[in-house]
């Protein structure tokens, strides 16, 4: 069973680094679609991190201390 909220979640992913990266994100996800299960772990990962080197948690947000 394939479970799509995961595709989602990556699809949401690649949305948001796309403004950053470019065009190459549809062909990451497209990649990530074609991957077999260890393969979308990694994409995943990489995806993740390149989020929070990109996009940091306290962009936008009051930092409160």
């Amino acid at each position: 069973m394939v479970d799509r909220g995961k595709f989602s979640d990556v699809r949401q992913l690649c949305l948001r680094l796309r403004p950053i990266l470019g065009a190459r994100m549809d062909q990451i996800y497209a990649a990530y679609l074609a991957e077999d299960v260890d393969g979308r772990i990694r994409l995943s990962t990489t995806l993740n991190y390149w989020l929070q080197k990109h996009i940091p948690h306290s962009l936008g947000q009051d930092e409160q201390s």
